[in-house]
């Protein structure tokens, strides 16, 4: 029988939203899902903590579309890796009996992903995950500032690419299946942006007798 390897976490605090993981494996269905916190491991692996609005049950995931189940032990939370279709099947279980259950639409979402998740299969994307690729576009772009040193604010190139890579690696995760609205080009714009910026805001003025580091 084979070992089962448990993995202590701690939660991290001020992280932002990360949507590509939980994406990736219920397409539209993300809607239905809230991102609750970032988990870290005691191999520093990241886990994002998602909470279905309606079941109110859990669903974690790591970057690479593992899923992870959760025990309390002891004073310490603890993860280890557990089969991606039972971990869907968990998080939307019950659905189908509330009062405000799936719709036709949804409940064939949910066989396709959870088939997908059995058959070790990817999940095709479809055009109706645009809008949500514009959303979580949105929150990409916002991870990659807000993941830049506070002391390198958007303010020369290299930060700006920077961010750009950062922003590039977060959308990588997706392995293609990601429609993806936002090009390279608007990225590298957009981010661009605090460039056009400071070239018009004058030096600030340093005091007599000042010391300013090279």
């Amino acid at each position: 029988m084979a070992k089962t390897t448990w993995f202590a976490g701690d939660t991290a605090s001020g992280r932002l939203p990360v949507w590509a993981p939980l994406l990736a494996v219920v397409g539209s269905l993300t809607n239905g899902f809230m991102w609750m916190y970032e988990v870290v491991l005691d191999d520093d692996r990241p886990l994002h903590v998602y909470k279905h609005s309606d079941t109110r049950r859990y669903l974690h995931l790591d970057t690479q579309r593992n899923a992870w189940g959760y025990q309390h032990r002891q004073g310490r939370s603890i993860y280890r890796k557990v089969d991606l279709a039972d971990a869907l099947t968990e998080a939307l279980a019950d659905w189908d009996g509330l009062a405000l259950g799936p719709t036709a639409e949804e409940r064939a979402l949910v066989e396709k992903v959870i088939g997908a998740a059995r058959n070790r299969e990817p999940l095709r994307l479809t055009t109706t995950t645009e809008t949500i690729a514009v959303e979580i576009d949105a929150a990409l772009m916002e991870r990659a500032r807000a993941r830049v040193p506070p002391e390198h604010a958007l303010t020369d190139r290299a930060t700006v690419e920077h961010a750009l890579g950062l922003y590039a690696s977060d959308r990588e995760l997706l392995n293609g299946d990601y429609p993806n609205p936002l090009t390279d080009a608007d990225a590298s714009r957009l981010l661009s942006d605090e460039l056009r910026q400071t070239d018009r805001v004058q030096p600030r003025a340093v005091d007599e007798g000042a010391t300013v580091d090279d």
